[in-house]
This record gives C-alpha cells, sequence and structure tokens, in this order.
C-alpha cells in the first residue's frame, strides 16, 4: 500500500476545503471560492464531487476514481471546481434514489421521481442551476462527471425500467453552455478541452 505524500495530503485538503465552500449554506462563500478560481489563471474543470471521493451519492457513499482524475490533480495548469448538483438542491445524503419518470436533463418537460414516488424534479433542477452559476463564476471550460447520475451523466441516466440512454440535469446545462464533457467511463488522459477554444470559459487561459 503506498502512503501518500505530504504533498498530495494537503492538496487533498485543498479540495476538501474547496468542496465544502462550494457547498456551504451561505451562497456568497461559494461565489467567492469559485472567483477565486476565475481568478487563478489555471483551466478549471469541473468533476463530480463523488469521482473524488466525497460520500455525496444518494447511499452516502463516494465512488472515487483516481484513473479518470489522476490526470487532472497531476496536471499544473489545471484548478479542479467539485460539485454536487444534488447537495446544491437541498436534496441531502444520503437520500433516495431518484430516477426520470419521464424526458432526460434536456427535455423542458422533465419528471424525476424518487423511489417513493414523490416528486423531486424542482430540487434537481434547482441543483443544476446552483451548479451551473458556480462553474461559470469560476470560467470552467469542460467537465468531468459521473456517468448515469441524475445530474451528471452526460450520455446515459436511469429511466423507468433503468439505465437508458440521455442526460442529466446537470450535463445537459454544460453541454448547451459548450462545455467540453468527459466521464469516468471515457474518460482521457489529458484534460478534457473544448473543440473550439471560443467556448471556453472567460477566465480560461
Amino acid at each position: 500500500m503506498t502512503t501518500p505524500s505530504a504533498a498530495d495530503a494537503a492538496a487533498e485538503h485543498r479540495l476538501r476545503v474547496r468542496f465544502g465552500r462550494l457547498h456551504s449554506n451561505v451562497p456568497a462563500d461559494g461565489d467567492a471560492c469559485a472567483a477565486e478560481l476565475a481568478a487563478s489563471g489555471r483551466r478549471v474543470v469541473v468533476v463530480s464531487a463523488c469521482l473524488l471521493g466525497e460520500p455525496v451519492r444518494w447511499d452516502g457513499a463516494a465512488r472515487n476514481h483516481p484513473r479518470a482524475t489522476l490526470p487532472l490533480l497531476a496536471d499544473p495548469s489545471v484548478e479542479l471546481l467539485p460539485l454536487c448538483p444534488e447537495l446544491l438542491g437541498g436534496m441531502g445524503c444520503p437520500r433516495p434514489a431518484v430516477h426520470f419518470a419521464h424526458g432526460d436533463g434536456d427535455a423542458p418537460d422533465a419528471r424525476v421521481v424518487d423511489t417513493a414516488g414523490r416528486d423531486r424534479t424542482a430540487e434537481l433542477r434547482a441543483g443544476a442551476v446552483r451548479a451551473d452559476a458556480l462553474a461559470t463564476l469560476a470560467g470552467a471550460s469542460a467537465a468531468l462527471l459521473k456517468e448515469r447520475s441524475p445530474s451528471c451523466g452526460a450520455t446515459a441516466v436511469h429511466g423507468p425500467a433503468g439505465p437508458t440512454a440521455g442526460s442529466g440535469m446537470f450535463a445537459a446545462t454544460l453541454r448547451r453552455r459548450g462545455l467540453a464533457l468527459a466521464t469516468e467511463e471515457c474518460a482521457p488522459s489529458a484534460p478534457p478541452v473544448p473543440d473550439d477554444a471560443s467556448t471556453r470559459g472567460p477566465h480560461a487561459p
């Protein structure tokens, strides 16, 4: 078993502090954190927080995925923006699992329900809006997202019968703004970049 270096431990601590500020109950603190990233002069990449080891999934677990995240963590020209739209939408953790009962994140009439049949559409949409606001403030130009998440699924989500093609609400919002999206299942060896440099955030180098 490899013991993390002091530098690795410090980087992990910085990310956890950043995650806490971005998901603070005081929105101004999250806004300030995002603005600091924008002012860093580095390229900002959104990452689903569960992929970085944050225990924010519906069951209170994480989905730490070093193969996908380590290239980003190792790149000195990149700053990570760890986000969980479900937490930002006030859904809590742990929480009942949700799925799309109708449509997906691209559908204006999408409907999301939890395992008890309760409509959670408004919370999921609010989380996507808040996460996108933070990504915009940070000048994020790309994202590494958790596939099949109701918020972050880039090409697949859960529907009434299980996994199905579609986009999560946050992923759909980022794609409409032109951000380059990757998932842990198709993560490139280098940070995702937009096809057209003009789609980068205003603070990207």
